[in-house]
């Protein structure tokens, strides 16, 4: 790495060798994101990317210290030089070298500059010429030209650093124009790239993976997606506003939120402030939003003079990214089903070096080269590239010969051919070439890519790896978990999605499981699939659909109607089974649909749709379904509730019950129970009648109902409509008692004066005092008797005794009884007869005289 001593003593020893004639101008490289190391200033240790600890830790923990607080603090950082090197990784060092053979001298006239990657990029450009305070672009360029005493200095960019430059133009007007002598532009995201959004959305490896350093080098996705949340320099990186080409399919937006994640009800493709609205609604730094759009908007079609740009492609490059709800689960809460949603990431893969895709690192300049089949880290320093860049500063680019390198190209020859495999599932994707070589997770988890020419990509539980055509791959898939998945294998061929075999919801009934698939020329795809680990394929299963080029752009949701037939109650309830039919339609020109599911047990296992349903189980009853089309479009679940209630309430009278006998002068209110085990009874329905007349709720007063039988009936209703009922008879009865409580209530009400009231009392007491005095009499007779007949028993017998005596006393209780009947007959009918008399001389009502009247009748007929 160059210091400033190193540096000092370079540019001495220009001098000292005689070299003041200047043939050509000084030139800086300005690397891009993660180009730069980056120390700490209290201790220079080196944070970023230290492979020694990102080699033992799986966590990488140590990087924390490069999270930026969310009020902007850095922390106490200082970067010290670019990436030349990263082990058998050549970032720049090949670059250095080449010029150093042209003659060029770091410190001399050959000059890095280092950044801290993670900051506005507007910060790092700088403006003005004071440049006292802080390192910047700006200030590292007027450095540079005083030091060397030039006027202009050549500039060699990679990727984020050629934005840099570009907003150290625009900051600082013709003066940065007139310093800049050539201008060679690698690989930049002159548009942005969707690259940042998985970053900040997902998370990302930034190239480092086993297979990329060969030294067990994997950086945790998660923590670059932890610290990358409050980087200035990530938003930036954002696709711009003039990303969104609608002349370009590819380029009609980068993300799709099939899913509505962030439950704006924004669904499908999003446009740029759709997009960025997703990312505020998603809990993204909110203030650095803008500044994507604050810097692109000045610079996007900003050019610069005497510009060269080196553009790479022919390596497939995340274009478009979507949202969809791929599996659901449900969990039965409070009554109803809660929808738990599997939210999984579908990518497509573009012409692109690896992370920019080529439309936007096109985006400027007149002079462009290309360089295929390079990654987007590794092209500054390719064989060719170096070349021309040296060639190029050396003002002899129009003598190159490109025929010498094979990875330069032009234009027409850039696109990519293979196959896309994603996978949308708890499954591990795994990719073996026919000599062996993996690429794919290893047993600890890191990823390894062993297989040139190979990108592999994982987003949550989705799996994606391009695999470059003309080879002979082997896919396995060994699952991580139970549940369903589904795979891809789709067709490029140069940048043309074409045949698509699609397997569809493959079930996983345990970890056990896996599968393999050959993957060659041949458009013949065979999944073998090993149901319980033990080597041994039991099933092989072909692909579900097969797609044309024009079915595969199906990118809309099929929609699946339901319709119900059976007898409709009340409140949503059917009374009868229910009929369900399922019909379903893709969009017009679509794929067609594939199959419809439903599931009557809460998701829990899911069957194919064929015929009509019937469901006749009384209560709720859920069914889920959706379809899915021969593209792999998932339409979200559908939850339709379906009551039933086909049973009547059960209904059943507390009191009084069948047969009851009640007095006369009670009140009483009617108890019962009403049951119903669906849809519960219709408190609002329920009714009582007596002999036919429905009552109010409450007490029923008998004073004014006629003695003898009487029906009660109670009439309920379920909520579903079932009617159901109960009817009983019972008996008003009077004794003389109620007789009394009648004639002091008809005295109350005024149906009779107070003279009628204390006669016929009287006349209730002499009964009452007569038949109190005849039952202690019987009581005395009757224990008489029965001294008389036990001591005959013991002189003649049971049977004797009662024969004789028994006889004789038999007919001296008849008699006595016979004359207490005579006695209280004659009674009643005197009552009976003064009653007529009071009702003429009008000491009694008709109502009151009826109401007496008949309470004394029906003691005379029980007499």
């Amino acid at each position: 790495r160059s210091s400033n001593n190193a540096r000092d003593f370079a540019f001495r020893t220009f001098y000292d060798t005689g070299l003041q004639e200047k043939k050509r101008n000084p030139v800086i490289i300005v690397p891009g994101i993660i180009g730069s190391y980056l120390n700490s200033s209290v201790n220079s240790e080196e944070i970023w990317p230290n492979i020694k600890k990102m080699s033992a830790s799986p966590s990488d923990d140590y990087l924390n210290e490069l999270s930026i607080g969310y009020f902007g603090y850095g922390g106490q950082i200082y970067s010290s030089d670019i990436l030349r090197k990263i082990i058998t990784q050549d970032i720049f060092e090949g670059l250095i070298k080449e010029l150093e053979k042209n003659g060029y001298v770091e410190g001399r006239d050959l000059f890095v500059f280092p950044y801290d990657w993670r900051l506005d990029l507007n910060d790092v450009a700088g403006s003005g010429l004071d440049c006292s305070a802080t390192t910047t672009l700006n200030c590292r360029i007027e450095e540079i030209k005083r030091e060397t005493n030039s006027e202009k200095v050549d500039i060699v960019a990679h990727s984020m650093g050629g934005l840099v430059v570009k907003a150290y133009v625009q900051k600082n007007g013709q003066r940065a124009r007139n310093d800049i002598g050539k201008f060679v532009d690698i690989a930049t995201p002159h548009l942005g790239a969707p690259k940042a959004f998985k970053i900040l959305s997902q998370g990302d490896k930034l190239g480092f993976n086993l297979g990329l350093f060969g030294f067990g080098v994997d950086l945790n996705s998660q923590m670059v997606l932890l610290m990358s949340q409050n980087m200035p320099a990530i938003y930036q990186l954002l696709p711009s506003r003039g990303y969104f080409n609608n002349a370009y399919a590819d380029y009609k937006y980068y993300f799709s939120d099939k899913a509505n994640v962030d439950l704006n009800l924004k669904f499908g493709e999003l446009n740029y402030d759709d997009t960025m609205d997703f990312l505020n609604n998603t809990d993204r730094d909110a203030r650095l939003l803008p500044f994507n759009d604050d810097l692109h908007s000045k610079i996007d079609d900003l050019q610069i003079d005497n510009s060269y740009n080196i553009i790479g492609c022919g390596v497939p490059t995340i274009g478009q990214m979507e949202a969809k709800n791929w599996e659901h689960s449900f969990d039965y809460l409070d009554g109803q089903f809660v929808r738990q949603s599997k939210v999984e990431m579908t990518i497509k893969e573009i012409d692109g070096d690896g992370t920019v895709p080529l439309l936007s690192a096109e985006n400027f300049g007149e002079k462009k080269y290309y360089v295929k089949g390079v990654k987007h880290h590794l092209i500054s320093s390719t064989p060719g590239v170096k070349e021309l860049v040296n060639s190029i500063l050396s003002g002899q680019e129009e003598n190159f010969d490109f025929s010498k390198y094979k990875k330069l190209a032009d234009k027409t020859t850039c696109y990519i051919s293979g196959k896309l495999v994603s996978i949308l599932s708890p499954v591990a994707l795994h990719i073996y070439d026919d000599q062996g070589n993996h690429s794919g997770p290893t047993e600890n988890g890191e990823l390894e890519m062993n297989i040139p020419g190979v990108e592999y990509e994982t987003m949550g539980e989705s799996k994606f790896a391009f695999l470059p055509e003309d080879g002979n791959y082997t896919i396995v898939g060994q699952a991580t978990d139970i549940g369903n998945f589904d795979l891809k294998i789709e067709t490029v061929d140069k940048n043309e999605y074409e045949e698509t075999a699609y397997f569809s919801e493959v079930p996983i009934s345990n970890i056990a499981v896996n599968f393999q698939i050959s993957v060659n020329d041949s458009q013949n795809y065979e999944m073998r699939i090993d149901d319980n680990g033990d080597g041994v394929f039991d099933e092989q299963k072909q692909p579900d659909a097969v797609l044309s080029q024009e079915e595969n752009k199906d990118n809309v949701n099929p929609e699946t109607l339901l319709s119900l037939s059976g007898q409709i109650g009340k409140n949503g309830y059917y009374i009868s089974s229910v009929d369900i039919a399922l019909s379903s339609a893709d969009n017009s020109g679509g794929s067609g649909i594939l199959d419809t599911k439903y599931s009557l047990d809460g998701g829990a296992s899911w069957q194919v749709y064929e015929n009509k349903l019937n469901i006749s189980t009384n209560g709720t009853n859920t069914i889920m379904y959706y379809s899915v089309d021969r593209a792999g479009n998932k339409e979200d679940v559908k939850i339709e509730t379906i009551k039933i209630d086909t049973e009547l309430p059960i209904v059943d009278f507390v009191f009084p019950q069948d047969g009851f006998s009640i007095f006369h002068s009670n009140e009483f209110t009617p108890e019962y129970s009403a049951i119903d085990s669906y849809s519960g009874i219709d408190n609002f329905l329920i009714k009582v009648f007596l002999d036919g007349t429905p009552i109010d709720d409450g007490a029923i007063d008998l004073f004014y109902q006629n003695l003898g039988s009487h029906k009660l009936k109670i009439e309920v209703e379920d909520l579903a409509g079932n009617q159901g009922q109960k009817e009983i008879s019972f008996l008003i009865i009077v004794d003389s008692q109620t007789l009394r409580l009648d004639i002091d209530r008809a005295y109350s009400e005024k149906l009779l004066n107070s003279k009628v009231n204390s006669e016929l009392l009287k006349g209730i007491d002499n009964i009452e005092k007569y038949l109190s005095k005849r039952n202690i009499q019987k009581q005395k007779r009757t224990a008489s008797q029965e001294q008389i007949i036990a001591k005959c028993i013991i002189k003649k017998g049971d049977a004797w005794c009662e024969n004789k005596i028994g006889q004789v006393f038999d007919k001296i209780n008849l008699r006595l009884d016979s004359v207490s009947q005579k006695f209280l007959k004659i009674q009643y009918e005197l009552m009976l007869a003064k009653l007529k008399i009071y009702l003429k001389l009008g000491w009694i009502s008709n109502a009151g005289y009826d109401i007496i009247k008949k309470d004394i009748e029906y003691l005379l007929f029980k007499i």
